[in-house]
């Protein structure tokens, strides 16, 4: 689940000279996830306006220092061997110096409390799987994937706000990964999850809306013409639960419940109301 570790990031077109003003020095301290300092850092300062990048390695420091730093805003990444890559959020460089605390995650750490992230998610323990990835994201909290993970949790939890913010957050930090087409995702999960729970309920008014604001979404989830058959059948509403149901089964020919449901509505559909 996670990104590759390279040093990347995507040029901004020029505006303004990297040399235009020559203002301040950069003091980059590099920390573990104990807070204990860090050797063997490399690092990347990146003049967002222009583009323009500088190169340091921290080899028997435990800090770089980037001198004669153009204004303007900035990002810088860094890496180590065995620890994730880190980018920091941007940040304004102006005439005074300014020093930065960047902490590196080591990698076998992050992997291992992800995979129990990712092990409670599949196990639908959202919760649980939400907390193991708000632990993670305090930690970096410039990691895309977690913050998609969390966009996932929060969706499923029917947590609407929370899982809109998460996904634009990863579509921030990766808009190649996580652009309009997860932010989609998201919103298909959170409006199914929304009608299954109004579902429950016997709210079937409620449970349609929910569900056909999904299908706006994704229209490729059988099992959301399966509820939508389900809710417009409880209203007695056959031809467009038979409607439903049949796109279901479009989807999904050989499904077992949904043949079931499509009998049993074509016999209900065909039964004479009593006068």
């Amino acid at each position: 689940m996670l990104r590759s570790a390279r040093l990347t990031l995507c040029s901004i077109a020029l505006l303004i000279p990297w040399g235009d003003i020559q203002a301040a020095k950069l003091f980059v301290k590099f920390v573990d996830q104990q807070d204990k300092p860090l050797k063997e850092v490399e690092a990347k300062l990146v003049h967002t306006e222009s583009g323009k990048e500088l190169f340091l390695k921290a080899r028997a420091k435990t800090e770089l220092e980037f001198e004669a730093v153009a204004k303007g805003s900035h990002q810088l990444m860094a890496q180590r061997k065995g620890f994730l890559t880190v980018k920091s959020d941007s940040f304004v460089i102006e005439e005074k110096d300014l020093t930065l605390r960047i902490k590196l995650v080591n990698l076998d750490k992050f992997r291992e409390a992800e995979a129990a992230g990712k092990t409670a998610f599949d196990q639908g323990q959202y919760q649980v799987a939400l907390q193991h990835f708000q632990e993670l994201n305090a930690l970096v909290p410039t990691e895309p994937v977690t913050w998609s993970n969390l966009a996932r949790c929060h969706a499923m939890l029917r947590q609407r706000d929370q899982a809109l913010e998460a996904s634009r957050k990863a579509a921030l930090y990766d808009p190649l990964q996580f652009g309009a087409d997860f932010e989609k995702s998201v919103q298909a999960t959170l409006s199914f999850e929304e009608g299954a729970y109004f579902l429950e309920q016997q709210d079937y008014a409620k449970a349609i809306e929910a569900l056909t604001r999904s299908l706006k979404y994704d229209s490729t989830k059988a099992e959301t013409f399966y509820s939508l058959a389900l809710a417009y059948g409880q209203q007695k509403k056959y031809p467009e639960a038979l409607k439903n149901i049949a796109e279901a089964l479009r989807l999904k020919p050989d499904d077992a419940g949904f043949l079931e449901v499509d009998k049993i509505l074509k016999h209900n559909a065909s039964v004479k109301p009593k006068p």
